[in-house]
């Protein structure tokens, strides 16, 4: 996340020295998702089946931009909740060096937190169509796995990221006001971790895949 702060604290402060001029905004976003990804687990020398998961989740933002010119403008997005999923539980039977009659069953628990989601993006106005936006962005994520499973291992937390591209439009209220819809496709990309205790145990992920709709109200200067 180092460079995605860095990035923040110059856009904030570009922001804050500009908000005596026309241009600059800030406002708060609720958001609505569907993701959908797949995962396996390698133990050893094998590997599981692919397993799917899917979702819906709400998380809200908040949300700085600044007008480089009538048409364009950059912001960055920042939610400082965490996403989380479900819980996960499969039971596994393990034939490996057994009979089928004496097959071990393990119990496998994984959950994941998504946290610290933050976008840079920027935004172009097509001209001649009023409020209306094209959106498109840099995405980077923490991820946080919390797993009981029956192999024993651990893995550590990690850091997904990818992009994002939307459209949407939004609408100027009195004093300064602004409200905003939006649709947008969200892709991170998928990842590898390593257990701690058994580096010959790990886990890949695939590219997560999410479909948003998001309200926002700010106010510009």
């Amino acid at each position: 996340m180092k460079r995605i702060f860095i990035a923040l604290l110059f856009l904030t402060g570009t922001i804050t020295n500009s908000f005596a001029e026309v241009g600059a905004k800030i406002g708060i976003t609720a958001a609505l998702g569907y993701f959908e990804t797949s995962a396996k687990e390698k133990e050893d020398s094998e590997t599981s089946v692919a397993r799917e998961a899917e979702g819906l989740g709400a998380f809200g933002a908040i949300f700085l931009e600044k007008e480089l010119t009538d048409s364009v403008s950059v912001g960055i997005e920042y939610t400082p909740t965490a996403f989380e999923t479900e819980e996960n539980t499969h039971l596994q039977t393990d034939q490996k060096g057994k009979s089928s009659g004496a097959a071990a069953t393990q119990t496998q628990k994984a959950q994941v937190d998504f946290t610290d989601l933050m976008t840079i993006y920027a935004m172009a106005r097509p001209g001649n169509i009023d409020g209306l936006y094209l959106k498109a962005g840099y995405v980077q994520v923490d991820v946080e796995t919390n797993e009981t499973l029956g192999t024993g291992s651990t893995y550590p937390n990690s850091d997904m990221d990818g992009f994002t591209v939307g459209v949407g439009i939004d609408r100027d209220l009195p004093n300064g006001a602004f409200v905003r819809a939006e649709g947008s496709y969200m892709q991170l990309g998928g990842i590898t971790v390593t257990s701690t205790n058994n580096t010959a145990n790990s886990v890949t992920t695939d590219d997560v895949d999410g479909y948003l709709v998001k309200v926002s109200v700010g106010k510009a200067f």
